[in-house]
């Protein structure tokens, strides 16, 4: 049984159990696939997309990937800075969202597109919820923020192949590198929703830092 879907073609043999035998479709993957219902990722129509990507990647060479989300409300997030003293910031259209800091090179194609953001590709974090503003690295200080939908992108781009360089993925905003002498025990949270744009496919650049520069807050 074979056929095609959302731009993409499927074979029963994508599908398995134990012993490599295929496995049935489930009723409500069967009617997505037929397109009699709207479609959406459950565990088989994600399998699918992977096996589908999986027969192509030989034509697309691996590279080291990064993959961000630009944060479109920067200005709200810049205006909240300035009011708990932050005295140097990113530049507004710097502020973004990592999703994937990958120096291992990987098959881009790969990956399957995200399926929980809106229409036109961007992504809201809805207002409220855990948030912090701590150090990260050496230099860094950031926006702490909880996001179940950028924890599971990440470590579904992570089974493609990619690597991570910490521990944790953990969402975040950058808000500068030089931190002067805020005492960030005393910066209360950003606490609004934060609006993301489309997700940004880049080859990872190892000499990015070298293109930092900031604004008077």
């Amino acid at each position: 049984m074979a056929g095609r879907a959302e731009n993409f073609t499927w074979d029963e043999g994508d599908l398995e159990i134990d012993g490599g035998a295929p496995a049935p479709l489930e009723p409500e993957t069967k009617a997505m696939l037929e397109g009699k219902q709207p479609w959406a990722m459950n565990g088989q129509t994600l399998q699918l997309v992977q096996r589908a990507a999986l027969r192509v990647h030989k034509v697309f060479p691996a590279k080291p990937l990064y993959v961000c989300r630009e944060v479109l409300n920067a200005d709200e997030i810049m205006t909240w800075a300035r009011r708990e003293g932050f005295g140097s910031l990113l530049p507004p259209g710097d502020l973004h969202v990592t999703i994937c800091y990958s120096t291992q090179p990987i098959d881009w194609m790969r990956i399957p597109e995200p399926w929980d953001e809106k229409e036109d590709g961007s992504l809201i974090i809805k207002p409220g919820g855990p948030r912090a503003v701590g150090s990260l690295g050496p230099r860094a200080v950031v926006l702490f923020f909880n996001s179940t939908v950028l924890h599971w992108r990440h470590e579904t781009i992570k089974q493609m192949g990619a690597s991570w360089p910490y521990d944790t993925y953990q969402p975040h905003v950058t808000l500068t590198y030089e931190k002067d002498d805020l005492d960030l025990e005393d910066v209360d949270p950003y606490t609004g929703a934060i609006h993301l744009g489309p997700e940004q496919f880049e080859e990872l650049m190892p000499d990015w830092a070298d293109e930092i520069r900031e604004v008077p807050a």
